[in-house]
């Protein structure tokens, strides 16, 4: 009886060193990411093309993120004022402090005028004597647009960019400068809404007579910051996918703009 006991009590401690020596696995570590509200690239709920793509570099960094939404530029100053971990949608010469990722996702700002207009648009001189809606403080952002806003006939900046979509298509402006994927989403909602107020079904054309914006991420840890762009490289092949579901739902309008 006595050895059995002594068996027993041998494999119950042998249990327990087993159980022990198994290494517990780490929490993912979680952080807080601050974006910019600008569907289809990052929605209010937090999803899309950039919130998508920072998911998708972040899962190879090991990390789990929390996507804070507000609206664009209203962002910045919250990470500037202590808020999240890191910030996304960072232009060039934009300066927060911390560490700058390499770009991520490329934005094409440019002109959209309705295709019965007839109007080609190769540069901001060919808006001169036009009525022309653009998002808000897009003087300050392209700063082109606040050099030649005293050519057009009519100018005005406006956050609500479905309303954009509104004049455009009820002919109370001549052209919406704008980054072509956020109007192009605007014109499907207004074009699923059941009282649009106007005949969203027009054809549009889309003109990226400005250069490709590209934005970044600014962390306040370097060694984050390091490691997203080194996570960042190791995912190129996901995140050109992911690029590709996001355009090809726009493609009739922006064309071959966002390709490689």
């Amino acid at each position: 009886m006595d050895d059995v006991r002594a068996f027993r009590k041998a494999i119950g401690l042998a249990v327990l060193v087993s159980v022990a020596a198994v290494p517990e696995t780490a929490p993912a570590e979680t952080l807080t990411i601050l974006l910019g509200e600008l569907p289809p690239h990052t929605t209010r709920d937090g999803v899309g093309r950039e919130a998508d793509t920072i998911r998708q570099v972040a899962d190879a960094c090991g990390w789990s993120v929390t996507v804070r939404v507000e609206p664009f530029s209203r962002h910045w100053r919250s990470f500037e004022g202590g808020a999240g971990d890191a910030v996304g949608g960072v232009p060039e010469g934009l300066d927060l402090g911390g560490y700058r990722t390499a770009p991520y996702i490329t934005y094409r700002n440019g002109v959209t005028v309705l295709e019965s207009s007839g109007i080609t648009v190769e540069s901001l001189a060919d808006l001169a004597g036009l009525s022309v809606v653009a998002f808000y403080d897009a003087k300050s952002i392209i700063p082109a647009v606040g050099e030649a806003m005293d050519t057009f006939a009519d100018y005005r900046e406006m956050a609500d960019q479905v309303t954009h979509s509104r004049l455009l298509f009820g002919g109370r402006v001549d052209a919406i400068v704008g980054e072509g994927m956020i109007v192009a989403e605007y014109n499907q909602r207004l074009a699923a809404d059941d009282n649009p107020m106007v005949d969203a079904s027009q054809p549009v054309t889309f003109m990226p007579i400005f250069e490709p914006t590209h934005y970044a991420m600014v962390f306040r840890d370097p060694d984050r910051g390091a490691a997203f762009d080194a996570c960042l490289a190791e995912v190129s092949d996901e995140v050109a996918a992911i690029n590709a579901r996001y355009i090809d739902r726009y493609r009739d309008v922006i064309g071959d703009t966002y390709d490689p």
